[in-house]
């Protein structure tokens, strides 16, 4: 499984570059003091490339929501003797999303 920076991400901005781009960041504690280090940048063109910037922000969360959810759903569904089907292609789903998150193939 591939490790991801691990959140809570925060949006910035920067003007280093001719481009105002949005940058979804996380900060490292380096010893002493905190660095920030980008996850991901973002054109800053339009409201469309904001609300992008805040999707891959919240990616760290969405993530843990996800698994745990999946885990939940799948205990109750091991309780039922019959199967709920709509519930279990959503699962189906979420743990095909979950494992393209981590890089990896759901078998």
């Amino acid at each position: 499984m591939q490790k991801h920076t691990p959140g809570p991400w925060a949006i910035g901005t920067t003007r280093k570059s001719p481009l105002r781009n949005i940058i979804v960041g996380y900060h490292i504690d380096s010893g002493s003091e905190v660095v920030p280090y980008t996850v991901a940048r973002v054109p800053a063109y339009s409201r469309e490339d904001e609300a992008n910037a805040v999707l891959i922000q919240s990616a760290p969360e969405l993530l843990d929501a996800l698994r745990g959810l999946v885990a939940e759903a799948g205990d109750i569904l091991r309780s039922y003797d019959e199967p709920l089907l709509d519930l279990a292609v959503a699962i189906d789903e979420a743990r095909a999303a979950i494992a393209k998150a981590e890089g990896r193939e759901e078998a």
